[in-house]
Parts: C-alpha cells; sequence; structure tokens
C-alpha cells in the first residue's frame, strides 16, 4: 500500500481484519481483533494512526524491513490453519469415540490451551453448518504458500503439510466453498 508522498509500507490482511470496524459494516467481523502487522519504514507524527485504525482493531509495527509485516501474516496464519485442523481432529475423535464434543470443548474452555477461536470453529463443526467467513479453498492457498516459505526458510514443513493434506481432502468431498471448519469433514469417515 502506497501513502501519498511516502514510501512503500507492507500491510498485509489477515482474514477477517480488514474493514472490521463497526463503521465500515453492521457488526465485528471475525478476526477483528487481530492486530494488523506492518513493516517499513516508519514515519513518526506522519498521520497514519487514522488510516491505520480504520482496516484493523490494532497496529503492529513489526520491523523496518519490507515484507517482514507479509512474513509475520504467514507464521500467524500457519497457526490458525493449524488449531482449526486439530479441533476439527479432536471434535472428529471425541464424536468417534461415542462422546459429546461439546464436553471438549467445555473442557478446554478457561486452562492455558482455550482460544475464543477454537469455540467459534469448534461450534460450527458440531453443527456442521460452515457459512464461509474464510473457505477451504482459501485455506488451501495458505497452507501452501506457508509450507513453500517454511521450505525456503529452512524450518521443517512436515506438520503443515499434513494441515494442508487434510484441507485438500475437504475440498476433494465438495467442501472448499465453505468455511475454513469444513476440515472436519476430513477427519470424519
Amino acid at each position: 500500500m502506497c501513502l501519498a508522498g511516502t514510501s512503500r509500507e507492507d500491510l498485509p490482511r489477515r482474514p477477517g481484519s480488514v474493514l472490521a470496524r463497526g463503521r465500515f459494516g453492521s457488526g465485528r467481523k471475525e478476526g477483528a481483533d487481530a492486530p494488523r502487522g506492518c513493516a517499513g519504514h516508519r514515519h513518526h507524527g506522519r498521520g497514519d494512526g487514522p488510516l491505520f485504525d480504520a482496516v484493523a482493531a490494532r497496529t503492529l509495527w513489526v520491523s523496518e524491513r519490507p515484507g517482514d509485516g507479509t512474513r509475520l501474516k504467514l507464521v500467524a496464519n500457519s497457526w490458525v490453519g493449524t488449531i482449526v485442523a486439530a479441533a476439527a481432529q479432536a471434535i472428529a475423535f471425541a464424536e468417534a469415540l461415542g462422546l459429546d464434543p461439546q464436553v471438549f470443548l467445555d473442557t478446554v474452555r478457561g486452562g492455558a490451551v482455550d482460544t475464543p477461536f477454537v469455540h467459534l470453529k469448534g461450534q460450527a463443526m458440531i453443527a456442521g453448518e460452515f457459512p464461509p467467513s474464510f473457505t477451504v479453498d482459501g485455506a488451501i492457498k495458505d497452507t501452501g504458500l506457508i509450507a513453500a516459505a517454511m521450505r525456503e526458510s529452512g524450518t521443517d514443513a512436515t506438520l503443515m503439510d499434513a494441515v494442508a493434506c487434510q484441507f485438500r481432502k475437504a475440498a476433494d468431498g465438495g467442501h472448499g466453498g465453505e468455511d475454513m471448519a469444513a476440515v472436519y469433514r476430513a477427519f470424519r469417515p
């Protein structure tokens, strides 16, 4: 994104973070509390605050190095894809063992491993309803980019490759246009 009379800024979008403020839409969008990671030359006092405030709940300056905002987006989205796939596997496993999967969500609630995202996506999985916020097809694209960046950086991509495989399996089952929580379908027989 270029601001008039300034250098180029790196302002990647996390799913749900753009136009998340109420004045741009009706209600908060999923992921609206996520910060926007920015990188590039930081022009102190130039009045960017209102611009950045309009596109994210908060702005996090990652570094002066252009591209680091995008790199951070890859890191954050690696966590998002992995946690959604992990929740899907746990819910499918609970069901396969004859347990009420809500009990799994209740078990992690308030503990060290709890996150609101697990409950949001977990409830969709339990209900079998996947209105798209960020699609399985989008997750396939992102996990592919993330795995490639991992390999390029020397990071082992084994886990991300497995997560990507499950998203592809869900898409192959006809769920590509549904919310990424539909990866749950890949864990069911």
